[in-house]
């Protein structure tokens, strides 16, 4: 009897201590089952079942590094931690701020720490699309070189950091297209003075943001060439204003580019070409549900066909 008391009561503090472990250290087994791949620049630090992820990231770094550091004239002088998290729990527990990102965010960059920390996967509860990590370690990765190049005049503008990124990462969507096109259609431009320090917290107003500032940053590139883009960074970096320092490279001021973007934008864009899209797509919808209606169809009739020589 006192051996079953005391071993119940061995039993119990076990159990209570495992509970304890497990509030006060939640990533325990987490971090012990991490990883780190290392590259001239990176660390990549990933969880063993990102092991597929994480090879495939530190095969395209060099190279993604070489190019960005190309563009903004600026190659980071530490090495950069790159954190990929299996989980939402771990998404958040990397992040080193106290002010987490929304739910929605899948990358961020820490310039000041040269840490990206990024979403390998999404849970079947979350509902949302495949991740991309290449994509997403381009965005971040970009981040941190125009921030860090910039970091003496306090950084890049938000719309210059996020279009530059996206430019980078390649992340033009028919959904960025479509945002693009109703905010021209509907003017509702969010102004370029609202989108210096911070973007929207808000899902739908922050795409609207992201959409602008890559159309943006694509349109100064595609009109003015790399070259005037090169020096309004290098002007930026000598600690130039911003307004002076896009006047001192393309000859423009910051309101003058903005409304030769809108007029561009608004050249390009109109309700007819708007509405002919939607309709061209209620088309290609219709046709693939009479086709999937002709199918069945099909399929209920040798059905039937079958069950006839099967009573003959």
């Amino acid at each position: 009897m006192f051996l079953f008391h005391t071993l119940s009561q061995y039993v119990s503090r076990q159990s209570f201590l495992t509970v304890i472990l497990l509030v006060l250290f939640p990533f325990a087994s987490l971090a012990a089952s991490w990883e780190t791949l290392k590259t001239p620049h990176f660390y990549i630090h990933h969880d063993a079942s990102d092991t597929r992820t994480a090879r495939m990231i530190s095969d395209k770094a060099e190279h993604i590094y070489s190019s960005i550091a190309a563009d903004v004239g600026y190659a980071p002088t530490s090495k950069i931690n790159v954190y990929l998290c299996p989980t939402l729990q771990c998404f958040h527990h990397k992040q080193p701020s106290q002010h987490k990102a929304p739910e929605w965010a899948v990358g961020l960059a820490y310039p000041a720490l040269s840490r990206i920390v990024m979403r390998s996967a999404f849970s079947p509860q979350e509902g949302r699309h495949r991740i991309k990590p290449i994509e997403i370690f381009q965005h971040e990765l970009a981040h941190i070189v125009l921030e860090q190049a910039l970091a003496e005049r306090g950084g890049a503008p938000r719309w210059l950091s996020e279009g530059f990124s996206m430019y980078h990462a390649r992340q033009w969507t028919i959904h960025g297209q479509r945002t693009i096109e109703e905010v021209v259609l509907r003017k509702t431009f969010i102004p370029l003075s609202l989108l210096i320090s911070s973007f929207p917290v808000d899902e739908q107003a922050a795409r609207i943001a992201y959409a602008q500032s890559f159309s943006l940053v694509s349109f100064m590139l595609q009109e003015y060439g790399q070259t005037i883009f090169h020096k309004f960074i290098a002007h930026l970096r000598e600690g130039m204003e911003t307004n002076r320092a896009l006047l001192s490279s393309a000859g423009i001021t910051v309101k003058r580019l903005e409304l030769e973007w809108h007029a561009s934008l608004t050249k390009r864009y109109s309700w007819f070409s708007y509405l002919s899209n939607i309709g061209a797509l209620w088309f290609v919808l219709s046709l693939v549900f009479i086709l999937a209606y002709f199918v069945k169809r099909h399929k209920v009739r040798r059905l039937h066909q079958q069950w006839e020589e099967e009573e003959l």
